[in-house]
């Protein structure tokens, strides 16, 4: 993965909006689930506005746009699962969208942005900002008995970015759907595991890789599970239908609790008697 451009482009975006300006229901595509991760860093120095501006104004403003279901916030975690990975930023907000019309909810987030209903603020670095948005595939696959525990400061998210080899993609997701996402969800303190597909429509340009796989851990002590899942690494069945020369592994804990979209739009008509919709 390679660093990605600093604006927000608009092109795909609004020329898509713009193709179905006010399509009925009927006619909207299936309502799909998708995952938007947003990768920032401070400015030097100032690391603590940054995340007063993050946590208490972007990441609500953004979560109240019609179409968010819900976010959280996440800082990579020490020590790594897999280790040696291409560089990410050290920050992350995972915001979770369903909808029918994405390029319409990711039209309203510029137009917020543009109009500066949602601001951004100098204390964030916009030159390495980094966006990746993923469909869902299927349902979480759990691992049957474990439990995520009630305390945010235990959650962490294992992200996993892969190709298939050249010409075995249906053997790849075979795989991975299969034998590889389960095995891996087994191990000790892993709680679920959800894998996704690269969008056409993106909010940043980027050069991501096509799949991704998202495992959530739940530990309070992650050193320890990294240590037990590295014992257990070396039984898992590799395929030769994956790609191990592409995409990289990243762990991510939580920094904040979670916040659901829902909420934030029902509050702002509670203080202002005027809906997040009509801004």
């Amino acid at each position: 993965m390679t660093k990605h451009n600093s604006g927000i482009s608009r092109r795909s975006i609004l020329q898509a909006a713009a193709a179905f300006p006010l399509l009925p229901a009927a006619a909207r595509a299936p309502v799909k689930d998708y995952v938007l991760m947003v990768f920032t860093n401070p400015i030097p120095g100032k690391e603590a506005e940054y995340n007063d501006f993050y946590e208490h104004r972007h990441m609500p403003d953004v979560a109240s746009v019609p179409g968010f279901v819900r976010a959280q916030r996440f800082k990579l975690a020490v020590p790594q699962l897999r280790a040696g990975s291409p560089p990410l930023p050290d920050y992350m907000v995972f915001y979770q969208i369903t909808t029918d019309y994405l390029a319409g909810v990711f039209a309203e987030v510029d137009s917020r942005l543009t109009r500066g209903v949602t601001r951004f603020e100098p204390v964030m670095d916009r030159n390495g900002m980094a966006a990746h948005t993923f469909e869902a595939l299927g349902p979480a696959i759990p691992h049957a008995g474990a439990v995520e525990s009630p305390d945010w400061r235990q959650h962490f998210l294992q992200l996993v970015y892969s190709n298939p080899a050249p010409g075995m993609a249906a053997a790849y997701n075979q795989w991975y759907d299969h034998v590889h996402a389960p095995e891996v969800v087994s191990s000790p303190d892993f709680v679920s595991a959800r894998r996704y597909k690269r969008t056409d429509v993106q909010l940043v340009p980027n050069s991501t890789t096509n799949y991704l796989a998202v495992f959530k851990i739940s530990t309070p002590d992650f050193a320890a599970t990294v240590r037990k899942f590295q014992a257990g690494a070396p039984h898992e069945t590799m395929s030769k239908a994956f790609d191990g020369k592409s995409g990289g592994g990243y762990s991510y804990q939580a920094i904040g609790p979670e916040i659901r979209g829902d909420d934030i739009r029902a509050q702002h008509l509670a203080r202002s008697g005027v809906s997040l919709d009509k801004l």
